[in-house]
């Protein structure tokens, strides 16, 4: 016996569904046109999903779904002697490619066939003899974007700042260090260590303790680059370093990140 107002309500519907009542409103989908959206793909409010076409040449589609005039960057245009970038409308423009012995960026300018970078020397040190420029690890970190700031990359030497007051002992330096040394020992650590070579993080900040008992706490980590990630990051908790080990404003989270995004494009640096 239904004794609530709601429940004699809940029962009624119920009770018409049962009997195959066609009481409720039927769901109607919109069209791109409705929507006022051009182009792209468009959810129509009932589950399915509206193509709504493409734009003409010389146009692109907004996340709005609006087509607008694009005028695609050139090489030229961006300063660009070498290596990809994105031309501003969807495309990727290649630049062409260095001379043995160089590097795109490799000088410290993005875009420019140069050398002498620390970041590029502590690469090529990784350099396999054999290898094809597609998979070596300093061509193919560099030709990959993983140090353009374009490409939300970037190198050692670009990191900006003094690193915190605890990294001046773990480099062994006898005053303060920046968070570009920082990086570049970092990177180093990374390789020298292998910890990395799983393709994964996790060993570099746990090592041999189990990942569940190093991330709760239960155990404290051990992993080879806990050294530089605690004086860099502030902390020993294995949980938070993992939040902000890719975060490129600290040494050791660019280092992270330029290591993940070579090994993300097969460059053979382990």
């Amino acid at each position: 016996m239904q004794t609530f107002g709601a429940g004699e309500a809940n029962a009624l519907a119920a009770c018409s569904n049962a009997f195959g009542c066609d009481c409720f409103p039927s769901c109607v989908p919109t069209t791109c046109q409705a929507a006022n959206v051009a182009c792209g793909v468009l959810n129509d409010g009932c589950g399915g999903v509206l193509s709504c076409g493409s734009c003409s040449a010389g146009q692109t589609c907004t996340p709005q779904g609006q087509c607008v005039s694009c005028r695609p960057a050139t090489c030229a245009s961006l300063g660009r002697q070498c290596g990809a970038v994105p031309d501003g409308c969807g495309g990727l423009l290649q630049c062409g490619s260095c001379p043995a012995g160089t590097a795109c960026g490799g000088g410290g300018l993005m875009g420019q066939c140069g050398s002498g970078s620390p970041t590029l020397q502590l690469l090529q040190a990784q350099d396999k003899p054999g290898d094809t420029p597609d998979v070596q690890c300093s061509t193919c970190t560099f030709s990959n974007g993983c140090v353009d700031p374009l490409q939300q990359g970037t190198t050692c030497e670009n990191v900006a700042g003094v690193a915190p007051a605890a990294c001046q002992a773990v480099l062994g330096a006898s005053s303060a260090v920046s968070e570009a040394q920082v990086c570049l020992q970092t990177l180093s650590a990374i390789f020298a260590s292998r910890c990395g070579e799983s393709l994964q993080l996790l060993p570099c900040i746990c090592g041999p303790v189990p990942q569940a008992a190093c991330l709760t706490g239960e155990q404290p980590a051990q992993g080879a680059l806990m050294p530089e990630y605690t004086c860099d990051f502030g902390t020993s908790d294995a949980a938070t370093i993992v939040s902000e080990v890719n975060v490129p404003t600290f040494g050791a989270g660019a280092a992270t990140a330029l290591a993940v995004c070579s090994a993300g494009a097969g460059c053979d640096c382990f």
